[in-house]
């Protein structure tokens, strides 16, 4: 499995889990945007970064996230390059 695929897998638990949403609804749906659609708000971004970082041991800057990554496929590609650096 590449790097995209390991973000992917691992952002759409984190995102079901965090956003209370079933997993196989997220993952076919990449371009649900987390202030519309799954109404997210700063706290929830917190466990999600978090376990970004643990899972790939990156640094994701909190503000960034939430400025850059409208959807779950903006927050896959910053991920995904984040892991590449």
């Amino acid at each position: 499995m590449d790097t995209r695929q390991r973000v992917t897998e691992a952002l759409n638990i984190c995102v079901a889990e965090v956003f209370q949403k079933d997993k196989e609804y997220i993952a076919e749906h990449p371009e649900l945007d987390f202030s519309i659609d799954l109404h997210a708000n700063s706290m929830q971004y917190m466990p999600l970064i978090a376990r970004l970082e643990d899972e790939f041991d990156i640094v994701v800057d909190g503000y960034a996230f939430q400025k850059k990554c409208r959807t779950i496929e903006d927050a896959i590609n910053l991920v995904t390059k984040l892991c590449a650096e």
